[in-house]
Protein backbone atom coordinates (compact mmCIF):
# COMPACT_ATOMS: atom_id res chain seq x y z
CA UNK A 1 0.00 0.00 0.00
CA UNK A 2 1.64 3.38 -1.19
CA UNK A 3 2.38 5.86 1.80
CA UNK A 4 -0.04 8.51 0.01
CA UNK A 5 -2.70 5.54 -0.03
CA UNK A 6 -1.96 4.58 4.02
CA UNK A 7 -2.70 8.57 5.17
CA UNK A 8 -5.78 8.45 3.55
CA UNK A 9 -7.25 5.53 5.37
CA UNK A 10 -5.79 7.02 8.61
CA UNK A 11 -7.46 10.18 8.05
CA UNK A 12 -10.68 8.20 7.07
CA UNK A 13 -10.76 6.20 10.02
CA UNK A 14 -10.07 9.20 12.23
CA UNK A 15 -13.58 10.58 10.65
CA UNK A 16 -15.44 7.87 11.19
CA UNK A 17 -15.03 7.39 14.84
CA UNK A 18 -18.46 7.87 16.64
CA UNK A 19 -18.29 11.58 18.29
CA UNK A 20 -20.69 10.70 21.24
CA UNK A 21 -19.76 9.93 24.73
CA UNK A 22 -21.82 7.02 25.00
CA UNK A 23 -20.65 5.14 21.97
CA UNK A 24 -17.20 6.43 20.99
CA UNK A 25 -13.58 8.31 21.59
CA UNK A 26 -13.84 12.18 20.97
CA UNK A 27 -10.12 13.32 20.10
CA UNK A 28 -9.05 16.74 20.02
CA UNK A 29 -5.76 17.31 18.61
CA UNK A 30 -3.64 21.09 18.68
CA UNK A 31 -0.82 20.76 16.37
CA UNK A 32 0.75 17.62 16.54
CA UNK A 33 2.13 18.31 20.40
CA UNK A 34 -1.22 17.86 22.62
CA UNK A 35 -3.90 15.30 22.53
CA UNK A 36 -7.47 15.36 24.63
CA UNK A 37 -9.29 12.14 24.29
CA UNK A 38 -12.61 12.01 25.94
CA UNK A 39 -14.10 8.64 26.54
CA UNK A 40 -13.79 6.07 29.26
CA UNK A 41 -9.89 4.71 28.21
CA UNK A 42 -7.36 2.20 29.86
CA UNK A 43 -3.50 3.08 29.25
CA UNK A 44 -2.26 -0.20 27.35
CA UNK A 45 1.28 0.81 27.20
CA UNK A 46 3.07 4.26 28.10
CA UNK A 47 6.75 5.29 27.46
CA UNK A 48 8.39 8.34 25.91
CA UNK A 49 8.01 7.27 22.25
CA UNK A 50 5.20 5.10 22.46
CA UNK A 51 1.77 5.24 24.08
CA UNK A 52 -0.98 3.07 23.95
CA UNK A 53 -4.81 3.96 24.92
CA UNK A 54 -7.98 1.72 24.85
CA UNK A 55 -11.12 3.64 23.65
CA UNK A 56 -14.66 2.64 23.34
CA UNK A 57 -13.61 2.75 19.21
CA UNK A 58 -10.91 0.69 20.00
CA UNK A 59 -7.05 1.62 20.63
CA UNK A 60 -5.53 4.68 19.66
CA UNK A 61 -1.53 4.65 19.75
CA UNK A 62 0.50 7.62 19.87
CA UNK A 63 3.96 7.60 18.52
CA UNK A 64 6.40 10.15 18.47
CA UNK A 65 9.38 12.21 20.91
CA UNK A 66 9.16 13.10 24.77
CA UNK A 67 5.21 11.69 24.82
CA UNK A 68 4.13 12.18 28.74
CA UNK A 69 0.39 11.60 30.19
CA UNK A 70 -0.62 14.79 31.39
CA UNK A 71 -3.82 13.78 33.18
CA UNK A 72 -5.86 10.52 32.95
CA UNK A 73 -9.51 10.51 34.63
CA UNK A 74 -12.14 8.18 34.08
CA UNK A 75 -13.43 10.10 30.93
CA UNK A 76 -10.47 11.79 29.87
CA UNK A 77 -6.65 11.26 29.31
CA UNK A 78 -4.46 14.28 28.29
CA UNK A 79 -1.00 13.56 25.78
CA UNK A 80 1.96 15.79 25.41
CA UNK A 81 4.72 15.60 23.09
CA UNK A 82 6.15 15.82 19.84
CA UNK A 83 3.90 13.63 17.85
CA UNK A 84 4.97 11.76 14.67
CA UNK A 85 2.10 9.34 14.03
CA UNK A 86 -0.81 8.28 15.59
CA UNK A 87 -2.55 4.89 14.85
CA UNK A 88 -6.01 4.28 15.28
CA UNK A 89 -6.39 -0.15 15.71
CA UNK A 90 -10.26 -2.06 15.69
Amino acid sequence: MSEKKSKKNIINRYLELPSTALSGARIELQSNESALIDCKCTILQYSETEIKINTNSGVVAFFGANLKLDSLTTETACISGQFQKIEFQD
